[in-house]
């Protein structure tokens, strides 16, 4: 396998196809890389595309740096003020927001699993797709492989998709794009089957633990305790610890805690907190930690399931269940997932948080 594509952790089914492709020397202009958000596609985009260019280093250099007209690496952007079909994708943006982009761009260039923060940046504009045209005919030297990097996909709307289309169909030559997407569903048919689709897999515990310490500089302790909760997913581990992750869990327990006593008020403090600093977001990331509360507790009482979640609180979990017998987790679990997508609805806060606290309350204690 290329020594581009050893620097990638995890991932060896996608860059074994990968590799079968360029062996072969019938490289598809288009692809789709799918799978969960803060896994390696974006990395491995550019790896590959350094792979394309493996006899031209300057050119990798420049691919390394997200240099155009090398790469045109596309992404989400917020909308400036008065701005029209006519604008360019930066045009109407302030001097402050364009050097905030800069300057993500700047870390992602550093680290390859870094996650853009562009406020308001919802959707891949049209403009975008227009400057992806302008690119396209820029004339440069035919032995360059160029690459058209989409993050994201899943953000283009169907306008915008159907104007990407035309340039998948009848792309220069040499040019190739990667469209990146956690949410495959959202993209055209019509793009689908002009695409070579690539489904990468989670990363496994060691493989997230080793990119949280050598990309994050984060501690061996504490990187093997977030693993647990991030379900192979740079991003979602990236996530917990932006919100204090250790914290964060011991909030996760008092609020299961206090949702079972009956501290309906304590609970709804606690779920009110993680709202007024992270959003829904983290509302969502906090009932997953919840969830793994008591997915803990139903191992706890398989005496062959002691792969906890929660390292450290196994007294804890113990204490939770002489005090709780007849708990229904499983009922529990289910309607917390139920009550999480309901974060993404625009519905009440008090009126979802206070349900979901009642869920957990109608727990039946033990004698």
């Amino acid at each position: 396998m290329s020594d581009f594509f050893n620097k990638i952790i995890g991932q060896k089914k996608s860059k074994l196809v990968l590799t079968k492709l360029i062996n072969s020397r019938r490289v598809p202009h288009a692809f789709i890389f799918s799978g969960s958000k803060g896994i390696g596609k974006f990395f491995t985009a550019i790896e590959f595309a350094k792979q394309i260019n493996a006899s031209d280093p300057a050119t990798q250099s420049q691919i390394n740096t997200l240099s155009e007209p090398f790469i045109k690496y596309v992404f989400a952007l917020p909308r400036g003020k008065s701005e029209s079909g006519d604008d360019g994708p930066f045009d109407k943006l302030t001097k402050s927001t364009i050097e905030a982009i800069q300057s993500e761009i700047k870390e992602k260039v550093k680290n390859p699993y870094y996650f853009l923060k562009i406020d308001n940046a919802n959707t891949i504009k049209i403009s975008s797709i227009r400057d992806i045209i302008r690119f396209l005919n820029i004339y440069y030297q035919p032995e360059i492989k160029r690459f058209v990097i989409i993050d994201d996909a899943h953000l283009l709307n169907e306008e915008s998709q159907n104007s990407l289309l035309k340039s998948l169909e009848e792309p220069p030559e040499n040019v190739f794009f990667v469209l990146i997407t956690d949410k495959i569903e959202y993209l055209l048919k019509t793009i689908h089957s002009r695409s070579f689709v690539i489904n990468f897999e989670n990363l496994l515990e060691d493989e997230l633990e080793e990119v949280l310490k050598s990309y994050f500089g984060i501690d061996g302790v504490l990187a093997s305790k977030v693993t647990k909760f991030s379900n192979g997913s740079v991003y979602k581990a990236a996530k917990l610890l932006e919100m204090e992750f250790e914290s964060l869990s011991e909030k996760a327990i008092d609020f299961a805690r206090f949702s079972v006593m009956k501290k309906y008020s304590s609970a709804l403090a606690i779920i009110n907190e993680i709202n007024d600093k992270y959003g829904t977001s983290g509302i969502k990331l906090f009932i997953d930690l919840i969830n793994m509360w008591f997915l803990d507790t139903i191992k706890e009482k398989c005496s062959e399931l002691k792969d906890f979640y929660y390292i450290g609180k196994e007294e804890s979990i113990s204490k939770f269940n002489k005090r709780f017998p007849k708990t229904k987790q499983e009922d529990i679990i289910e309607n917390l997932n139920k009550y999480s997508n309901y974060f993404d609805r625009n519905l009440n806060l008090n009126i979802i948080s206070l349900s979901l606290i009642f869920e957990i309350a109608a727990i039946e204690l033990g004698d």
